[in-house]
């Protein structure tokens, strides 16, 4: 079979393609005109155990009291030390902050308002006021896993007169020791803040939701490659890696309670099994054992595997996630760190694809830090959960390493069949002189042949000729 490199009309039909999901996609977050205000000036107020745990429609005559403090939008409150840490969802700890928003006189466009916000943190309930009316009242069951990946997106109701809000009201509810964070509002058209919602909505959860499942499609490829091929197990530790990379990284997409037991063991667990498949796999890349780095990521992974179970409870992911998930992503970017370095160090210099997914490990590890930083309020509520895109980078390393297999294999076929061509041409080149040898020797072996016929026939002729002269003779 010949492979032809592809024409100038395919690379432009490629390139019409590319662009045209462009444009889509810019027509899709594509807003209206309008103007849309920033808000990043605050006030502040803690309340605890003074506040009725249903929000109530209106807050007439019932504002919250106390001392209100200016603060600046973005605002995260710094994270309890261990040793004062409770159980976030533990009852007898109400706790209530209170952040009110002035937004009276913004020079808004006209048109429905919009108000958005790119993060609430808070492990309990929010509720929004606009004008001293509930508007809206999310996360009633405590903060969902999508919770913080989730923007704040409302449409406002305009006053009596048509103008703009005065006053924005936001109610977290929380544990006292569950540090809450708000990001900066903006407040303008239901349009133009499209823009912004829909853009943040497409990077931190569709756009890393689609590379999950696409990496989880060629995984499944890879298992039935694997059904067929049971020698080469990279196929199946391609498959394991996407399927617990998929699991890994559901929190991201789903609006599961965090309540739910063995959904949070399995997303807190899944990434140590997602590190220990990255070991194993660039293990098989560079052929070193490392039986003593081999034991202890096995062995870390299995503990925390089975402390965390929740029919055991040695280290309950709940009530304690919003603790204990910062500490565990803490050991599991040790580890990664750790693979990687090793898988760099056993590949340096002779297994450029073990070079490559160590590369990618390391990658993910850096990306994975952000996550920490962003649960441990290091960086601010509107930053970027960039631990999503690990899945995608991999699914670029190890689908490199797999695309390349795969080019090495189509040369390997080709060069076969180039070297059989060019043996058969060369046995037919034998053929063609053997039997050129073959009908050149029956050629001589005729002549042979008729010769000593005629020979034969000279003979019997003359011999006839003799014998009539003898019978002559003797008649005479």
């Amino acid at each position: 079979m010949t492979y032809r490199p592809a024409s100038l009309l395919a690379a432009a039909v490629l390139l019409f393609s590319v662009m045209s999901l462009l444009i889509a996609g810019i027509h899709e977050v594509a807003g209206g005109p309008g103007k849309a205000v920033r808000l990043t000036h605050a006030e502040i107020l803690a309340a605890i155990g003074d506040t009725p745990a249903r929000p109530p429609a209106t807050l007439d005559g019932r504002m919250p009291t106390g001392t209100w403090r200016p603060i600046a939008l973005p605002y995260a409150e710094p994270m309890v030390p261990v040793d004062q840490t409770v159980p976030a969802m533990a009852a007898g700890y109400p706790a209530t902050t209170w952040i009110r928003v002035s937004t009276r006189d913004l020079p808004v466009g006209a048109g429905p308002l919009a108000l958005y916000g790119a993060r609430i943190d808070t492990d309990g309930p929010y509720a929004v006021y606009v004008n001293g009316k509930l508007i809206d009242w999310q996360q009633r069951r405590g903060r969902p896993w999508n919770g913080l990946f989730t923007p704040l997106w409302l449409v406002l109701d305009p006053g009596a007169d048509g103008a703009p809000p005065d006053d924005i009201l936001i109610r977290l509810d929380h544990a006292p020791t569950t540090p809450v964070a708000l990001s900066s509002l903006w407040v303008g058209p239901e349009q133009t803040l499209n823009v912004r919602h829909r853009m943040r909505q497409l990077l931190q959860r569709e756009l890393p939701m689609a590379l999950n499942s696409a990496f989880l499609a060629v995984g499944v490829f890879s298992l039935f490659v694997w059904l067929r091929r049971r020698h080469d197990t990279g196929y199946l530790l391609f498959f394991s890696l996407a399927a617990i990379s998929f699991a890994a990284h559901l929190h991201f997409y789903l609006d599961v309670p965090i309540t739910s037991d063995w959904f949070a063991w399995l997303t807190i667990n899944a990434l140590f099994w997602l590190i220990v498949i990255l070991h194993l796999f660039l293990r098989m890349l560079h052929g070193r054992p490392l039986a003593l780095l081999t034991g202890a990521v096995v062995g870390v992974t299995s503990v925390l595997t089975i402390l965390t179970l929740p029919v055991i409870g040695v280290l309950p992911v709940l009530p304690s996630t919003p603790v204990i998930v910062p500490r565990i992503y803490a050991v599991a970017v040790v580890m990664a760190a750790t693979v990687s370095v090793v898988g760099v160090a056993c590949a340096w210099h002779r297994f450029p694809e073990a070079r490559l997914l160590a590369g990618g490990l390391a990658l993910c590890t850096v990306l994975g830090q952000t996550d920490w930083m962003m649960h441990n309020h290091v960086l601010g509520p509107e930053g970027w959960f960039l631990g999503a895109y690990t899945n995608a980078v991999t699914f670029a390393m190890c689908g490199t390493v797999m695309y390349r297999r795969y080019v090495a294999a189509i040369a390997e076929v080709e060069r076969v069949n180039a070297s059989l061509a060019e043996r058969l041409r060369a046995r037919e080149a034998e053929l063609e002189v053997s039997h050129r040898r073959l009908r050149e020797a029956e050629r001589r072996q005729t002549i042979s042949e008729e010769r000593q016929r005629l020979e034969r026939d000279d003979f019997r002729f003359a011999h006839t000729l003799h014998g009539r002269g003898s019978l002559n003779t003797l008649r005479e």
